[in-house]
């Protein structure tokens, strides 16, 4: 990440967007296009379970306390909107799926309709920023 991008801050603090992308605060490094994502959402009935047995499995203790601290983060959302709480959905909206190209976005809420189209024929590792082939679009 260099300081002229433009950086926008994430509701998981380990995570930022850059230019439309998703970095990781501490490394600096991209996640690459290619590798899938989870996210647990806090009005997931579910989450905090499943949170509290990956923080069992962590070894590293400065992780395991991030993970704590997240853990109650969710469970005070819970205790304050018991009404939104329930089980997951997977549906996209007809307007998102409209919108976004299939409901794929990068991380920065802007619809993005080259999501399944990769006609670049590299691959990015992660490492660096992909190029922008229009900068001034």
């Amino acid at each position: 990440m260099s300081e002229n991008q433009e950086v926008h801050a994430t509701q998981d603090p380990k995570y930022v967007i850059v230019e439309g992308q998703l970095a990781n605060v501490q490394t600096g490094e991209y996640i690459p296009s290619n590798e899938p994502i989870f996210i647990f959402r806090a009005k997931d009935i579910h989450a905090v379970g499943i949170l509290k047995k990956y923080e069992d499995t962590c070894l590293d203790q400065e992780h395991r306390a991030n993970i704590m601290a997240r853990i109650a983060e969710f469970e005070a959302f819970a205790a304050d909107n018991n009404d939104l709480m329930g089980e997951p959905d997977t549906l996209v909206s007809d307007d998102l799926e409209a919108n976004c190209g299939g409901g794929d976005t990068e991380g920065d809420g802007q619809p993005n309709p080259e999501a399944d189209a990769d006609t670049s024929g590299e691959e990015n590792s992660g490492d660096e920023k992909p190029e922008d082939d229009n900068p001034g679009a």
